[in-house]
């Protein structure tokens, strides 16, 4: 496996998970993106839940 294809893999599966999420969850973290401690990697994860609030 190569770097990319583990992260594919991981990508796929915060995908699947967030999408499984209640919206009242969804609403509850995207609230508190930004008080969430720096280098928490929440730049990143972010994308995933607006995409899904978005949605």
């Amino acid at each position: 496996m190569t770097f990319t294809q583990y992260v594919d893999h991981i990508d796929n599966m915060i995908k699947d998970y967030t999408k499984q999420l209640p919206r009242e969850t969804l609403r509850a973290i995207e609230q508190t993106i930004e008080d969430a401690e720096a280098n928490c990697g929440k730049i990143w994860l972010e994308d995933y839940i607006d995409q899904e609030c978005n949605n």
